[in-house]
């Protein structure tokens, strides 16, 4: 505790429906700390809890989130299946310019995680965003997708690469 005018921790080990969680936190001041964990389950205790969820192979994560308000950065890695994704973030969460960057890499990812109907597939993509926001004025920024060889059904998908702007 560094004797700032807010400091809080929280901490969470239970079950929800019947998927176990760790969730953890920690707020001195601007400083903010924060960590979800979701051991490997079935899918089917995820729609257990949330039947809408289209998931259908097992899923796991663990979240991590840092940093000093107002800002934040975070670290994702999520497992699907034999799949999986990492992800990392900065994000400035300001009303007047937000702004921030993400990169998201995921690979070995077949789409029957995510539909029961999907053909095999063995899929990835790299994947950057920068964004930032102007005082009263819209949010713009960039993407950069880069998907490497891959198969769907026995078929190959090709490298491909993809630009972008946004506003």
């Amino acid at each position: 505790k560094t004797g700032r005018d807010i400091g809080v921790e929280a901490t969470f080990a239970g079950v929800l429906g019947s998927i176990p969680v760790t969730l953890q936190g920690r707020m001195d001041g601007t400083h903010v700390e924060a960590t979800i964990d979701v051991p490997t389950v079935a899918s089917e205790q995820l729609r257990a809890l949330v039947p809408q969820a289209p998931l259908f192979q097992r899923v796991g994560a663990h979240v991590q989130v840092h940093g000093e308000l107002p800002t934040l950065e975070a670290v994702a890695h999520v497992t699907v299946g034999d799949g999986s994704a990492d992800a990392t973030a900065k994000l400035l969460l300001s009303d007047a310019a937000p702004s921030g960057t993400a990169h998201l890499r995921a690979e070995r990812i077949d789409a029957r995680a995510f539909s029961q109907t999907a053909p095999p597939s063995d899929l990835g993509v790299d994947l950057s965003v920068t964004f930032a926001g102007k005082p009263g004025g819209p949010v713009a920024g960039e993407l950069s997708a880069e998907v490497p060889r891959g198969m769907i059904a026995g078929e190959v998908v090709p490298h491909t690469t993809v630009h972008g702007d946004f506003t």
